[in-house]
């Protein structure tokens, strides 16, 4: 099997035999085992889904740990709602102990360079369903800045 086309600058992954992959970072191939991948991978788009994850079982160390320390959430008008991970913490973990039953359905997906964009159906908060659009930046392995528009 041929090794990933590594011309453009972007990520590539491609199984080649076995347990090995190759992969392109930073325009050379590397062969790597798929457990190394898959962990490599993981931490590329995983910031954002990992904290769905944790949101959705209402594990508030989990969630803010996808944050960096100066994490400014704001609404779709651009006024900042909270900054930074300590008003973060507060914030959220008053929103989880009041919603225990509090769960987002990602209804369709967007990646475009370090953003996330997820179309959001949030269950539990009360009331009817909300439905809406966060705008996440992912800087390193960790989501810098967030937009939530309704």
């Amino acid at each position: 099997m041929a090794a990933p086309d590594c011309s453009e600058d972007r990520f590539h992954g491609r199984r080649l035999r076995g347990d090995r992959a190759g992969v392109c970072i930073d325009g050379r191939v590397a062969h790597v085992t798929l457990d190394t991948f898959a962990a490599w991978y993981s931490r590329l788009v995983h910031p954002v889904e990992a904290q769905v994850d944790a949101y959705n079982a209402g594990d508030l160390d989990g969630f803010l740990a996808c944050y960096s320390a100066d994490i400014v959430l704001s609404d779709g008008a651009g006024e900042v709602v909270v900054s930074g991970i300590d008003a973060m913490r507060a914030e959220f973990s008053q929103l989880f102990a009041a919603s225990p039953d509090l769960h987002a359905d990602i209804l369709s997906r967007i990646d475009v360079g370090a953003y996330v964009i997820l179309e959001e159906r949030i269950d539990g908060y009360g009331g009817e369903p909300i439905r809406g659009v966060m705008v996440y930046h992912v800087a390193g392995d960790w989501i810098d800045r967030a937009t939530w528009i309704t």
